[in-house]
Protein backbone atom coordinates (compact mmCIF):
# COMPACT_ATOMS: atom_id res chain seq x y z
CA UNK A 1 0.00 0.00 0.00
CA UNK A 2 2.75 2.37 0.88
CA UNK A 3 5.07 1.60 -2.24
CA UNK A 4 1.85 2.41 -4.58
CA UNK A 5 0.83 5.16 -2.91
CA UNK A 6 4.29 6.53 -2.86
CA UNK A 7 4.60 5.78 -6.67
CA UNK A 8 1.28 7.04 -7.91
CA UNK A 9 2.23 10.93 -5.57
CA UNK A 10 5.80 11.06 -7.07
CA UNK A 11 4.14 10.44 -10.41
CA UNK A 12 1.03 13.31 -9.82
CA UNK A 13 2.91 15.73 -7.13
CA UNK A 14 6.04 15.12 -7.11
CA UNK A 15 8.05 14.77 -3.58
CA UNK A 16 5.02 15.97 -1.47
CA UNK A 17 3.25 13.74 -3.32
CA UNK A 18 5.25 10.40 -2.65
CA UNK A 19 5.33 12.02 0.78
CA UNK A 20 1.77 11.71 1.27
CA UNK A 21 0.74 8.85 -0.60
CA UNK A 22 3.69 7.00 1.79
CA UNK A 23 1.84 8.30 4.56
CA UNK A 24 -2.05 7.64 3.24
CA UNK A 25 -0.73 3.75 2.77
CA UNK A 26 0.92 3.25 6.12
CA UNK A 27 -2.96 5.15 7.43
CA UNK A 28 -4.60 2.14 5.30
CA UNK A 29 -2.82 -0.19 6.67
CA UNK A 30 -3.43 1.11 10.11
CA UNK A 31 -7.09 0.91 9.64
CA UNK A 32 -7.25 -2.49 8.13
CA UNK A 33 -5.52 -4.07 11.02
CA UNK A 34 -7.40 -1.73 13.68
CA UNK A 35 -10.37 -3.38 11.62
CA UNK A 36 -9.31 -7.01 11.89
CA UNK A 37 -8.78 -6.65 15.82
CA UNK A 38 -11.99 -4.86 16.46
CA UNK A 39 -13.43 -7.66 15.07
CA UNK A 40 -11.41 -10.93 16.28
CA UNK A 41 -11.72 -9.40 19.91
CA UNK A 42 -14.29 -6.62 20.60
CA UNK A 43 -17.22 -7.20 22.43
CA UNK A 44 -20.85 -5.96 21.50
CA UNK A 45 -21.52 -2.31 22.14
CA UNK A 46 -17.40 -1.95 23.60
CA UNK A 47 -16.54 1.92 22.92
CA UNK A 48 -12.94 2.77 22.71
CA UNK A 49 -11.26 3.30 26.87
CA UNK A 50 -8.00 4.66 27.10
CA UNK A 51 -7.92 3.23 30.38
CA UNK A 52 -4.89 1.47 29.07
CA UNK A 53 -2.74 4.26 29.34
CA UNK A 54 -2.60 3.68 33.18
CA UNK A 55 0.01 1.26 32.41
CA UNK A 56 2.50 4.11 31.74
CA UNK A 57 2.61 5.12 35.42
CA UNK A 58 3.13 0.96 36.57
CA UNK A 59 5.70 0.39 33.98
CA UNK A 60 7.49 3.31 33.80
CA UNK A 61 11.19 1.96 33.43
CA UNK A 62 9.60 0.04 30.49
CA UNK A 63 8.18 3.07 28.77
CA UNK A 64 11.23 5.29 28.80
CA UNK A 65 13.59 2.57 28.06
CA UNK A 66 11.53 2.11 24.44
CA UNK A 67 11.13 5.99 24.19
CA UNK A 68 15.21 6.11 24.58
CA UNK A 69 16.12 2.74 22.60
CA UNK A 70 14.35 4.67 19.63
CA UNK A 71 15.48 8.07 20.35
CA UNK A 72 19.28 6.44 20.37
CA UNK A 73 18.13 5.15 17.02
CA UNK A 74 17.32 8.24 15.15
CA UNK A 75 19.01 10.54 16.94
CA UNK A 76 22.03 10.35 14.85
CA UNK A 77 20.20 10.51 11.71
CA UNK A 78 18.38 13.85 13.01
CA UNK A 79 21.62 15.62 13.86
CA UNK A 80 23.07 14.97 9.90
CA UNK A 81 19.82 15.73 8.76
CA UNK A 82 19.97 19.30 10.22
CA UNK A 83 23.91 19.57 9.68
CA UNK A 84 25.62 21.53 6.85
CA UNK A 85 25.19 18.15 4.75
CA UNK A 86 21.81 17.97 5.14
CA UNK A 87 18.85 18.24 2.61
CA UNK A 88 15.65 19.33 2.24
CA UNK A 89 14.07 16.74 -0.05
CA UNK A 90 10.40 18.36 0.56
CA UNK A 91 8.61 20.57 3.63
CA UNK A 92 8.72 17.74 6.45
CA UNK A 93 11.09 15.34 4.81
CA UNK A 94 15.22 15.81 5.17
CA UNK A 95 18.20 13.93 3.65
CA UNK A 96 21.72 13.52 4.17
CA UNK A 97 23.09 11.76 1.41
CA UNK A 98 26.39 11.10 2.89
CA UNK A 99 24.99 9.19 5.67
CA UNK A 100 21.52 8.29 5.15
CA UNK A 101 22.42 5.76 2.20
CA UNK A 102 25.24 3.85 3.76
CA UNK A 103 23.16 3.66 7.05
CA UNK A 104 20.48 2.25 4.84
CA UNK A 105 22.89 -0.30 3.13
CA UNK A 106 24.56 -0.88 6.73
CA UNK A 107 21.46 -1.58 9.05
CA UNK A 108 19.96 -3.78 5.78
CA UNK A 109 22.67 -5.84 6.05
CA UNK A 110 21.34 -6.84 9.70
CA UNK A 111 18.27 -8.81 8.28
CA UNK A 112 19.39 -11.43 8.47
CA UNK A 113 20.50 -11.56 12.38
CA UNK A 114 17.27 -9.70 13.24
CA UNK A 115 15.01 -12.86 11.81
CA UNK A 116 17.83 -15.17 13.77
CA UNK A 117 16.97 -12.99 17.07
CA UNK A 118 12.99 -13.10 16.63
CA UNK A 119 12.76 -16.47 15.64
CA UNK A 120 14.96 -17.79 18.52
CA UNK A 121 13.26 -15.90 21.01
CA UNK A 122 10.00 -16.46 20.02
CA UNK A 123 10.15 -20.40 19.95
CA UNK A 124 12.66 -22.39 21.50
CA UNK A 125 14.13 -19.77 24.21
CA UNK A 126 9.86 -18.76 24.66
CA UNK A 127 9.07 -22.59 25.20
CA UNK A 128 12.11 -23.01 27.64
CA UNK A 129 11.17 -20.08 29.69
CA UNK A 130 7.86 -20.40 29.93
CA UNK A 131 8.55 -24.21 31.05
CA UNK A 132 11.15 -23.20 33.73
CA UNK A 133 8.57 -20.36 35.50
CA UNK A 134 5.93 -23.32 35.00
CA UNK A 135 7.80 -25.73 36.86
CA UNK A 136 8.23 -23.28 39.91
CA UNK A 137 4.36 -22.25 39.92
CA UNK A 138 3.52 -25.64 39.41
CA UNK A 139 6.13 -26.89 42.85
CA UNK A 140 8.22 -29.13 40.66
CA UNK A 141 10.95 -30.93 42.37
CA UNK A 142 13.83 -28.89 42.26
CA UNK A 143 16.17 -30.97 39.79
CA UNK A 144 13.54 -30.32 37.15
CA UNK A 145 13.65 -26.52 38.21
CA UNK A 146 17.36 -26.31 37.53
CA UNK A 147 17.36 -28.86 34.63
CA UNK A 148 14.84 -26.20 33.25
CA UNK A 149 17.13 -23.31 34.05
CA UNK A 150 19.91 -25.23 32.19
CA UNK A 151 17.89 -25.30 29.26
CA UNK A 152 17.38 -21.63 29.20
CA UNK A 153 21.14 -20.86 29.33
CA UNK A 154 21.63 -23.14 26.75
CA UNK A 155 19.08 -21.49 24.26
CA UNK A 156 20.32 -18.11 24.99
CA UNK A 157 23.74 -18.95 24.37
CA UNK A 158 22.78 -20.56 21.09
CA UNK A 159 20.81 -18.14 19.90
CA UNK A 160 23.63 -15.45 20.46
CA UNK A 161 26.19 -17.35 19.13
CA UNK A 162 23.91 -17.73 15.55
CA UNK A 163 24.00 -13.97 15.82
CA UNK A 164 27.08 -13.63 16.14
CA UNK A 165 28.57 -15.59 13.53
CA UNK A 166 26.00 -14.93 10.94
CA UNK A 167 26.04 -11.38 11.77
CA UNK A 168 30.15 -11.60 11.60
CA UNK A 169 30.28 -12.87 9.16
CA UNK A 170 27.99 -10.51 6.86
CA UNK A 171 29.66 -7.34 8.73
CA UNK A 172 33.49 -8.69 8.23
CA UNK A 173 32.09 -9.85 4.07
CA UNK A 174 30.64 -6.15 3.35
CA UNK A 175 33.58 -4.48 5.26
CA UNK A 176 36.13 -5.77 2.97
CA UNK A 177 34.11 -5.10 -0.26
CA UNK A 178 32.61 -1.95 0.72
CA UNK A 179 33.91 -0.07 -2.52
CA UNK A 180 32.71 -2.74 -4.59
CA UNK A 181 29.38 -3.41 -2.91
CA UNK A 182 28.90 0.66 -3.01
CA UNK A 183 29.85 0.95 -6.90
CA UNK A 184 27.78 -2.08 -7.98
CA UNK A 185 24.68 -0.53 -6.03
CA UNK A 186 25.36 2.52 -8.35
CA UNK A 187 27.21 4.52 -5.34
CA UNK A 188 30.32 6.58 -5.23
CA UNK A 189 33.14 5.12 -3.40
CA UNK A 190 33.63 8.09 -1.05
CA UNK A 191 30.90 6.46 1.33
CA UNK A 192 33.06 3.48 2.04
CA UNK A 193 34.18 4.78 5.37
CA UNK A 194 30.51 5.73 6.71
CA UNK A 195 29.02 2.17 5.35
CA UNK A 196 32.53 0.21 7.01
CA UNK A 197 31.30 1.91 10.82
CA UNK A 198 27.82 1.75 9.64
CA UNK A 199 27.85 -2.01 9.34
CA UNK A 200 29.72 -2.44 12.59
CA UNK A 201 27.59 -0.39 14.23
CA UNK A 202 24.59 -2.26 13.34
CA UNK A 203 26.51 -5.44 14.63
CA UNK A 204 26.72 -4.16 17.78
CA UNK A 205 23.02 -2.39 17.61
CA UNK A 206 21.62 -5.95 16.80
CA UNK A 207 23.62 -7.72 20.20
CA UNK A 208 22.48 -4.64 22.30
CA UNK A 209 18.45 -5.40 20.96
CA UNK A 210 19.19 -9.09 22.09
CA UNK A 211 20.50 -7.80 25.68
CA UNK A 212 17.87 -5.36 26.21
CA UNK A 213 14.86 -7.58 25.39
CA UNK A 214 16.40 -10.65 27.31
CA UNK A 215 16.72 -8.04 30.48
CA UNK A 216 13.10 -7.17 29.72
CA UNK A 217 12.35 -11.10 29.56
CA UNK A 218 13.73 -11.35 33.08
CA UNK A 219 11.99 -8.14 34.94
CA UNK A 220 15.15 -6.11 34.70
CA UNK A 221 13.39 -3.24 33.23
CA UNK A 222 15.96 -0.55 35.04
CA UNK A 223 18.79 -2.61 33.76
CA UNK A 224 17.68 -1.82 30.41
CA UNK A 225 16.71 1.57 30.97
CA UNK A 226 19.92 2.01 31.92
CA UNK A 227 21.05 0.73 28.82
CA UNK A 228 18.52 2.80 26.57
CA UNK A 229 19.43 5.74 28.31
CA UNK A 230 23.57 5.01 27.80
CA UNK A 231 22.79 3.66 23.42
CA UNK A 232 21.21 7.15 23.44
CA UNK A 233 23.70 9.84 24.96
CA UNK A 234 26.39 7.97 23.87
CA UNK A 235 25.10 7.95 20.20
CA UNK A 236 23.94 11.68 20.48
CA UNK A 237 27.43 12.29 21.51
CA UNK A 238 29.37 10.73 18.89
CA UNK A 239 26.81 12.59 16.04
CA UNK A 240 27.31 15.76 17.37
CA UNK A 241 31.18 15.32 16.90
CA UNK A 242 30.86 13.76 13.33
CA UNK A 243 28.11 15.66 11.99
Amino acid sequence: ASVLGTLLGERFGGGEGALLGFFAGQGLILLGLSRRLLMELARPGARPEFSCLRAILQYRDHFWAGILMNLGIWIDKIFFWFSPLGKTVTPGLYFCPGYDTPMFLAYAATIPALGIFFLSLETSFYESYREFYGAIEQRLPLRIIVRRQAEIKRTLRHANQEIVRVQGIITILIFVFAPEILAWSGYGTELTTTLRWGVWGGFFQVLFLFASLSLFYFDFPRDALYGSAAFFLLNGLGAVLTA
